[in-house]
């Protein structure tokens, strides 16, 4: 240790410089060492930013798909703001059935702010906001109806017949001869030009050829098999009375999940699935 002492006296300059030089490299070994966990924390930060981002966007349209619901843009929504009681009492009227043409193969069912479309079973929801109404007399007791509607496909107007008269039938000269309820457009609906004519929903459907065994299978209860279709066929298919089970069953031990057919009597004599989760005991349908 004294020699060691001794030779850092004599060579005291050169001591200092060595320390100076050890030090820099540990101060830049410690600052680069940071500067590497900052940049893997930025960089984990990021992605899972990312992540988040895609889960909640998934979850965003898994909700709105369950709910029906759409996202409003921000003019729909000032003009909902601004309904007055009339339109909102017109909304009501729209929301209370289900509109249906050509044996219930379209159907309209309206919301508050929002209308799902169905064609041939397959439902599309769309948002939607009046912005305009007028309403005139038909002359014979009754009320026209021209209603502009600003939709997520564009601007659209649509005539509403109350029922209450005879415009809804041209033909018709004699006053309250016609009181069916209609909605037409040439261009919001999928059938162009179409009156769409109130339709209400059969309560409880009746279902046929149904055996102890898929009963069985579906949890014993019948009932809950015929209200589940029956809610199903008011929104989708409003005019079907009846639908007879085709006596086909593909089971999902596995899964616990039954798969089945249901032919609907209307016109066109439409097939629809139906799936039954058993630790659920959820219905759905499809068709």
């Amino acid at each position: 240790m004294k020699k060691l002492k001794a030779w850092m006296a004599e060579h005291k300059k050169f001591s200092v410089i060595a320390l100076c030089l050890l030090l820099m490299f540990t101060c830049g070994s410690a600052m680069s060492a940071i500067n590497v966990s900052h940049h893997r924390a930025e960089t984990a930060k990021e992605q899972n930013a990312g992540n988040n981002t895609d889960t909640t966007t998934a979850a965003e349209k898994k909700t709105k798909e369950e709910t029906g619901k759409v996202e409003l843009t921000d003019a729909q929504k000032e003009i909902i703001k601004g309904y007055d009681s009339d339109t909102k009492e017109l909304i009501d009227t729209l929301s209370s059935s289900v509109w249906s043409v050509s044996e219930g193969r379209y159907t309209l069912k309206f919301a508050d702010d929002s209308y799902v479309e169905t064609v041939n079973g397959t439902p599309t929801v769309h948002s939607y906001a009046i912005s305009r109404v007028e309403k005139t007399s038909d002359g014979y007791g009754g009320y026209l109806y021209t209603i502009v509607f600003e939709t997520d496909t564009g601007t659209h107007i649509v005539t509403y017949t109350d029922g209450s008269g005879a415009a809804v039938n041209s033909d018709s000269k004699t006053p309250g001869e016609n009181t069916i309820s209609t909605l037409t457009s040439s261009t919001m609906f999928a059938q162009k030009n179409t009156a769409y004519e109130r339709a209400e929903a059969v309560t409880n459907i009746t279902v046929k050829g149904m055996n102890s065994e898929v009963t069985k299978l579906f949890g014993g209860d019948e009932k809950a098999v015929i209200t589940a279709l029956s809610k199903w066929c008011a929104v989708h298919y409003p005019s079907v009375t009846e639908a007879t089970w085709l006596k086909v069953v593909n089971l999902d031990y596995e899964n616990g999940v039954i798969t089945t057919d249901f032919k609907l009597n209307d016109t066109n004599s439409v097939s629809i699935t139906c799936v039954y989760e058993q630790s659920t005991g959820e219905f759905s349908f499809e068709g």
